[in-house]
């Protein structure tokens, strides 16, 4: 896969539109290319981490948790 492969595959691999075969190509992609990783918004970036490794599985909560750690972060004085 090439950048502008994965370009035109983004948006169906992050609503889990992909197949899997597609989803490890996609991934296996944004491991080699930085270019490619940095276009993803931080958003996309943090729910990208686990999709990296085939062997981490994100709890269904994840978002939520992520959004009240977030919430927590940011109230804390610097």
């Amino acid at each position: 896969m090439n950048c502008s492969e994965l370009e035109r595959s983004l948006n169906s691999f992050l609503s889990g539109e992909s197949s899997r075969e597609d989803s490890a190509v996609i991934r296996a992609h944004f491991v080699r290319c930085p270019d490619c990783r940095l276009r993803l918004n931080s958003v996309d970036r943090i729910e990208m981490l686990p999709a990296l490794d085939e062997t981490v599985e994100p709890s269904p909560d994840i978002g939520a948790r992520f959004h009240s750690r977030l919430i927590r972060h940011r109230s804390q004085p610097e």
